[in-house]
């Protein structure tokens, strides 16, 4: 009888978890702490949220980790870059074309969303305060698309190994948008910048 109420103390502190975590382990994944500074960068359709690539680029060691967006508005051409501040190092560049479109010019290629392992966990959907608008000007949220968004990558092997190596780092937006004027949104994509 003991024994029996010593679990039902217990019971609520085995089955509670930090919040945006999942409940299961991740030794049959093979999912580790890493102590490589490391950055993922996800690319996704801009109307689908569909999940089309990404890459990862490694970094000195640093606990920081600040991005830095410059914004060239098009006359006819413009563009937009983001750097790792903290390393002045480029993570990503595209041209902006009024009239036409521009394209993603760094890196020049992406690994295909096929070569990205997925497991069947949902990593749970942050708290959206997490979800930081690199161009915070040019957009505005709709209801759902925080969720939309992470779910696309939510079951993504490598999101699940930079949420548990950091998880409570800010989840970081580019919507990139290579045509503009009468630009034409099945070119557009969003960019999701993660450190581990």
């Amino acid at each position: 009888m003991k024994f029996l109420t010593l679990f039902i103390l217990v019971l609520p502190f085995l089955s509670c978890q930090k919040e945006g975590t999942p409940t299961t382990t991740y030794t049959e994944y093979n999912i580790e702490k890493d102590t490589v500074n490391k950055v993922l960068i996800l690319k996704l359709r801009y109307l689908d949220y569909s999940f089309v690539g990404g890459y990862e680029l490694e970094f000195p060691d640093t606990n920081s980790f600040t991005l830095n967006t410059n914004y060239y508005s098009p006359g006819d051409f413009g563009s937009v870059n983001v750097y790792y501040q903290e390393f002045n190092e480029l993570l990503f560049d595209g041209t902006i074309i009024w009239m036409g479109t521009g394209q993603q010019t760094f890196p020049q290629t992406i690994i295909d969303s096929n070569n990205f392992e997925s497991i069947p966990i949902n990593y749970p959907l942050p708290d959206t305060n997490s979800f930081v608008k690199l161009l915070d000007d040019t957009y505005n949220i709709d209801v759902g698309f925080h969720s939309q968004l992470w779910d696309a990558i939510n079951n993504l092997k490598i999101v699940h190994q930079y949420r548990y190596n950091s998880p409570n780092s800010n989840i970081n937006l580019l919507k990139y948008t290579p045509s503009v004027g009468s630009g034409n949104p099945e070119d557009w994509y969003w960019y999701v910048f993660l450190k581990n």
